[in-house]
C-alpha cells in the first residue's frame, strides 16, 4: 500500500508540468502533503480495519478450537456409550435366551406332572370298585385344581413372553 502511495507521488510529480511547479512550488508543496496525509489517514484507516479483522477472527479461531473440544469429547462419549449399548444388547438377548429355556423347562415339567397322568392308571392298580370311585373322586378334584393352577400359569407364563 505504501508503495502505492510512494508511486502515484512519483507519478505525480514527474506528470506536473515543470512551468507549474517553477512557478508555484508552495502550491505543489500543499498539495503533496494533501496527498501524504490523505494516504497516511487512509493507511491508519485500513489499519484499524485490519486490526479489528484479526480479533475478529483470532475470536472466531477460538471458538471454533473451542467447538472443536466439545465435539470430540461427545465423539468420545457417544464410542463408550455405543459400546455399553452393544454389552447390554448381548446381556439382554443372554438373559432373553434364558428366559426361553427356563420357560420351556417349566413348561415340560407342568406337562410331565399333571398333564400325563390319566384315569387309566388309576383304574388298572385299583382292586376293590369302592377304593377305585374314590380315587377316581380325589383324582377329578386334584385335576380340577391342576388346571385352575395351569390356568394360572399359562396367564403367567404370557406375560412372561410379552416382556
Amino acid at each position: 500500500m505504501l508503495v502505492v502511495a510512494n508511486l502515484s507521488l512519483i507519478s505525480l510529480l514527474i506528470c506536473w508540468p515543470s512551468s507549474r511547479v517553477a512557478s508555484n512550488p508552495t502550491q505543489l508543496l500543499d498539495y503533496v502533503q494533501n496527498q501524504i496525509t490523505s494516504i497516511n489517514e487512509d493507511l491508519k484507516q485500513r489499519n484499524i480495519s485490519r486490526k479489528e479483522l484479526y480479533q475478529q477472527l483470532k475470536q472466531q479461531s477460538r471458538t471454533i478450537s473451542q467447538l472443536n473440544r466439545e465435539l470430540f469429547f461427545l465423539d468420545e462419549e457417544l464410542a463408550k456409550k455405543t459400546q455399553e449399548l452393544t454389552i447390554l444388547s448381548d446381556i439382554y438377548s443372554a438373559k432373553q435366551k434364558s428366559e426361553t429355556r427356563h420357560i420351556n423347562a417349566l413348561f415340560s415339567q407342568i406337562n410331565l406332572s399333571y398333564i400325563r397322568y390319566s384315569y387309566i392308571k388309576i383304574f388298572l392298580s385299583q382292586d376293590n370298585p369302592a377304593t377305585l370311585v374314590r380315587c377316581m373322586t380325589y383324582y377329578r378334584y386334584f385335576h380340577q385344581a391342576r388346571q385352575q393352577l395351569l390356568v394360572i400359569l399359562k396367564h403367567k407364563l404370557e406375560i412372561l413372553r410379552k416382556r
